[in-house]
């Protein structure tokens, strides 16, 4: 292989994919937050865990965790650090495909930059460069394994020594099994692959021990790490999702015809390939060694019900596999049809267009296009650190990746991936739900008294979407103890969360002998009210003519209560007025933002409080409601 031509290629091809990435930003998969809260809290030392508590095993990309945690080590924005890991994947797939094609001059450039072009026009591989998750390292390790592999089968190559196959096969094999825990599927395939490329010859053995002694070691020593570490001898992202029936298998299929379909100028290379290299067998016999794994992982992907991600996640592999065949066909025909060269460039520029239109025309490419509210959980997870940060509450969630990635604060994972409990307590109809969404127990998260609930998605709500929202909605102990909470956080943009809050806590309301606090996240009780973050420092509910504050079914003992509003700036012309609810009281109001209130009786009072405008004042802002009990004075 020459450098400058395979340089070419090289090149082009990255320019072509950094554009596709590129036209995909700022889109960021929820799941990678949660790899890197874990890469997070390993640099501030708190282990491999997603939360304090029970180390739980909440992630299944060791691997690229540690790389972006070292990544993190060296100064870099853990985001930027996953980004910047995956075009440097994408850069070692496209090595690879360059590197099987081994252009010998500017007159052989076509099989690799089809295959190459091909890598780059995938969406797969483009969504997934800037998605932040493992896939562009499975793909780059599997296809350098592959075309170290082929040493071991081509027929007119003198068989390398072991160690030689340990270098070029076992070690990406090796890390390719810590990359992902269904890695291991790639490392018997392969050596399935090279078994059946060498017709069960004497020296087949000795290859697939020289393959898979490494990846065995590897992972060997995580599932010992695993237990010691962890305590499990399964991730508990398995746990979480992985369930075998009949609705997984029919989902599986759909996934997988639906990805066949979107890359089908790909499987037509493929295909291609096959026919045209009858008779030549050194190109057979690689591509029974790639088909080999391609069915395998196929099948995989099958049996566990595809994905949830956009763009075809799970095809990450196949494209690397498919393109490898591609530049064995491509190859093919051009020692087939050497000098129609206008000919093979225009049926490659026709196969490679309508892979482009087939990729940009996919609902799972707009979807990925489209998918930007993980975003919006970078602007409530930083006002919730904000506002909470120093009081550490417990943050229950759905979505378990952005809001706890930007809030840091303790947290709950209301799906099981990150919480054993959860994953190992699945409901009677496990494997018929949505794939990953399916568990949860109210009970148990209520049991451990979380003092913030996000529902869904961080815009949140009063509907829950899932198990654990489900039971906790149906449960009279949270809608007692729990308040719908309006929050409007302002970086890097405005956006609004409703989030439920336990009234009682580190940020409820705080409860004395005879004094009683009500912050302003509190006093959203009408839906039009909203806290935000004040230019002074902590959070505040605007009041104008349209938009009272307040609170409702307060509970306070009998006695004679001063009632203040404490506003951002000197407000005179507040008005409050409270109503009790349950018991009979009275009132002696003003219009400068206090009141008493006296109760009589054994039995404490619901009241209600109100803030509203009074005079000319357009509006002000409440930081909180302070009630004060004094005295009696007859």
């Amino acid at each position: 292989m020459r450098l400058a031509p395979a340089a070419c290629v090289f090149v082009a091809s990255f320019a072509v994919l950094g554009v596709h990435a590129g036209s995909h930003l700022p889109f960021l998969s929820d799941d990678a937050l949660i790899t890197l809260r874990y890469a997070g809290r390993l640099l501030e030392g708190h282990g491999l865990t997603w939360t304090d508590g029970p180390r739980v095993e909440g992630y299944s990309n060791l691997a690229w965790l540690l790389l972006c945690a070292g990544a993190g080590a060296l100064g870099a924005d853990l985001i930027d650090a996953a980004r910047g890991l995956g075009f440097a994947c994408a850069a070692a797939l496209l090595a690879a495909v360059v590197a099987a094609a081994r252009p010998r001059g500017f007159d052989d450039l076509l099989p690799g930059a089809t295959a190459a072009l091909a890598v780059a026009l995938s969406s797969t591989v483009a969504v997934w460069t800037v998605g932040g998750l493992e896939q562009p390292l499975v793909a780059a390790l599997l296809a350098w394994a592959a075309v170290g592999a082929y040493t071991c089968v081509d027929p007119d190559v003198v068989p390398p020594p072991p160690v030689a196959v340990v270098l070029r096969v076992g070690v990406p094999l090796a890390i390719l099994c810590w990359t992902r825990p269904d890695g291991a599927l790639f490392t018997a395939a392969l050596c399935a692959g090279t078994v059946l490329a060498r017709r069960f010859d004497r020296g087949s053995f000795e290859a697939t021990v020289s393959i898979a002694a490494l990846p065995l070691l590897a992972f060997l020593a995580q599932l010992a790490f695993r237990v010691v570490y962890y305590g499990a001898w399964l991730p508990n992202t398995a746990h979480a999702k992985l369930a075998i029936s009949p609705v997984r298998l029919l989902e599986g299929a759909v996934y997988l015809g639906s990805g066949v379909a979107v890359h089908l100028p790909l499987f037509l290379m493929a295909a291609f390939a096959a026919l045209l290299c009858i008779g030549d067998e050194r190109s057979t016999r690689r591509l029974l060694l790639l088909a080999v794994p391609t069915a395998a992982w196929s099948a995989y992907v099958v049996a566990v019900g595809g994905d949830t991600f956009p763009a075809y996640r799970h095809f990450a592999p196949i494209v690397a596999l498919l393109a490898l065949m591609a530049v064995e066909g491509v190859r093919a025909a051009v020692e087939r049809w050497p000098r129609p060269v206008l000919a093979g460039w225009s049926a490659a520029a026709l196969l490679l267009g309508g892979l482009f239109v087939l990729q940009e025309t996919s609902a799972e490419t707009q979807r990925a296009r489209a998918e930007r509210w993980e975003w919006d959980g970078e602007v409530l997870g930083r006002l919730l650190a904000k506002a909470f940060g120093a009081r550490q509450p417990l943050l229950a969630v759905d979505p378990s990746g952005s809001v706890p990635y930007f809030s840091r604060l303790p947290s709950l994972d209301m799906l099981g991936l990150s919480d054993r409990h959860i994953a190992l307590n699945p409901p009677a109809e496990f494997g018929r739900g949505w794939l990953g969404h399916e568990l949860g127990d109210g009970a148990y998260v209520l049991s451990q008294k979380p003092d913030l609930v996000l529902f869904c998605s961080p815009a949140g709500g009063g509907q829950p979407c899932f198990r654990s929202g489900l039971d906790l909605d149906r449960t009279p102990a949270f809608r007692s103890g729990y308040r719908l909470l309006h929050l409007e956080g302002d970086e890097p943009y405005v956006f609004r969360s409703r989030i439920w809050g336990r009234i009682e806590g580190p940020i409820g309301i705080e409860r004395g002998r005879d004094r009683v606090r009500i912050p302003a996240h509190l006093l959203t009780a009408n839906p039009a009210s909203v806290a935000s973050w004040s230019r002074l420092g902590g959070l505040e509910v605007r009041v104008d003519g349209d938009t009272p504050a307040g609170y409702s079914a307060l509970e306070l003992p009998s006695g004679s209560w001063e009632v203040t509003v404490v506003t951002a700036q000197p407000a005179p012309e507040v008005h409050l007025s409270v109503t009790p609810t349950a018991r009979e009281g009275w009132i002696v109001a003003s219009e400068r933002g206090s009141a008493t209130l006296f109760l009589e009786g054994d039995e404490p009072s619901r009241i209600d409080l109100r803030v509203r405008v009074g005079g000319a004042r357009r509006s002000f802002s409440v930081r909180e409601i302070q009630l004060e009990r004094r005295p009696l004075d007859w």
